[in-house]
């Protein structure tokens, strides 16, 4: 009878084991990615192919990758800055008109990210005051091209972010044939200190929107003017 009970006791004790084991052990919870800090609210992005001109001089720089396409967008972004009570901080690097915004292009998605094609770090622009509003613009050069650039502040600032700007660019000289009608683009967006994709300031990284309307297509070519010679009567 005693070894009967010691049976039935040792089992009964298993048996409690077994059921407070998921709580002894909690298992590892992966934790939810980091809210982004640059939003695109709206955007319009054109790339126009144009016929490849052959430019000896940049061959023999870049090789095949000289390109006579063009890269036109307009972003409408928000930073909501440094979730520290100073949305733009001391130095200003939340705010995009101050210290500029970096931009990459990457042919496929974020998810499915394919070989890049643009990568310019816009900074800094030229500022220009008029009364309480204000605007940058920015041009330099880019291999064979140029790109040139306008931000406008937005006001008045929503409360709680760093800012609202208008951004507009241009691009030249690219070579973007891997980007055609109805194929997907991956935009990134990062601010000066590294972090518009959220996380943590300095390694956060940028932020990855994915684009499907971009407007693809060929440059219009205008029809030859030949010479008009006056009729004689």
């Amino acid at each position: 009878m005693k070894q009967f009970v010691r049976v039935v006791l040792t089992g009964t004790f298993a048996w409690g084991l077994l059921a407070l084991s998921p709580y002894a052990i909690s298992p590892a919870q992966a934790l939810p990615p980091p809210s982004p800090e640059i939003h695109l609210n709206s955007h319009k992005i054109q790339i126009v192919h144009n016929a490849f001109v052959f430019d000896l001089v940049c061959v023999a720089i870049q090789g095949l990758s000289c390109g006579s396409d063009v890269l036109n967008m307009t972003l409408n972004i928000t930073n909501d800055g440094d979730d520290d009570g100073n949305p733009c901080d001391d130095n200003g690097d939340d705010d995009l008109l101050e210290s500029g915004l970096d931009i990459e292009v990457y042919s496929g998605t974020c998810a499915s990210k394919g070989t890049e094609v643009f990568d310019y770090d816009v900074e800094p622009f030229v500022e220009h005051d008029i009364g309480s509003f204000s605007y940058g613009t920015f041009f330099g050069s880019n291999g064979d091209g140029t790109v040139a650039a306008k931000i406008s502040e937005i006001l008045p600032t929503t409360p709680g972010t760093c800012g609202t700007w208008s951004f507009n660019l241009q691009a030249t000289g690219l070579d973007l044939s891997l980007i055609q009608p109805l194929n997907p683009i991956a935009l990134y967006l990062n601010d000066e200190d590294d972090d518009g994709g959220g996380g943590t300031e300095g390694s956060g990284g940028p932020v990855c929107i994915d684009i499907s309307d971009a407007q693809v297509g060929n440059a219009i070519v205008k029809p030859h003017q030949g010479l008009h010679h006056a009729r004689r009567r």
